[in-house]
C-alpha cells in the first residue's frame, strides 16, 4: 500500500498539486515511518509548496536513513541555495557527486548555484561535466553558453552552440541566436 500512496503522490506532484501529494506521502509515512523514500517525497512536496525549512527537514531525515541518496543531496542543496546558504548547498552538491558521479542533473543544479552568484568559471566547469556525462542535456549546453558569454569568451560560445545545433537541427534558430 505504501508504494501505491507514493505513486499517487507522485502523480499529484506531476499534476501540480503538491498539497494533495503531501497527503498521499503522509499516508505512506503512517504505514512506513522509517522510509527514506517517503521522507524524500514529503520533502519534495514541501519544496513544491515553497516551504523551504520543512523541505530541508525532510530531506535531512531521508539522508539520515539513506546517505547514499544522491537526489536527496541535490534537492537539499537546492533548498540551501534558495536560502543563500551557499557553503551548505555546495557541500550537498559535492556529496551528491560523490554518491553518483554520473548524475548530470546534480551538476546542472550545482552550476546554476554558481552562475546565480556570477561565479561563471565554476559554473562552466559544472555544466561541462554535465554535458560530458549526458551530451543530450540541453539545459547544461544552454547554461554553458550563457556562462561563456558572461565571460566574454565569444569564440568558445560559438563552438559550444555548434554542438547542440548538430544534435538538434530543428532548434538551430534558438542556438544561433543564443
Amino acid at each position: 500500500m505504501t508504494d501505491e500512496y507514493i505513486r499517487l503522490g507522485r502523480e499529484q506532484l506531476n499534476a501540480g498539486n503538491p498539497k494533495k501529494a503531501l497527503d498521499f506521502f503522509l499516508s505512506a509515512h503512517a504505514l512506513q515511518p522509517d522510509s527514506a523514500e517517503v521522507f524524500f517525497y514529503i520533502g519534495h512536496a514541501y519544496s513544491n509548496m515553497n516551504q523551504v525549512e520543512e523541505a530541508i527537514k525532510y530531506y535531512r531525515k531521508s539522508l539520515e536513513l539513506d546517505p547514499e541518496a544522491s537526489g536527496a543531496w541535490t534537492n537539499l542543496g537546492n533548498k540551501y541555495d534558495d536560502l543563500g546558504q551557499y557553503d551548505l548547498a555546495e557541500e550537498c552538491y559535492r556529496r551528491s557527486s560523490l554518491v553518483d558521479p554520473d548524475d548530470d542533473a546534480n551538476y546542472v543544479e550545482w552550476g546554476r548555484m554558481y552562475q546565480n552568484q556570477e561565479r561563471y568559471e565554476e559554473a562552466l566547469a559544472c555544466y561541462e561535466e554535465a554535458t560530458r556525462i549526458n551530451p543530450d542535456n540541453e539545459e547544461a549546453w544552454d547554461n554553458q553558453s550563457d556562462c561563456l558569454r558572461n565571460l566574454d569568451k565569444w569564440n568558445e560560445t560559438a563552438e559550444v552552440c555548434e554542438k547542440p545545433v548538430s544534435r538538434w537541427p530543428e532548434k538551430a534558430r534558438y542556438w544561433s541566436n543564443g
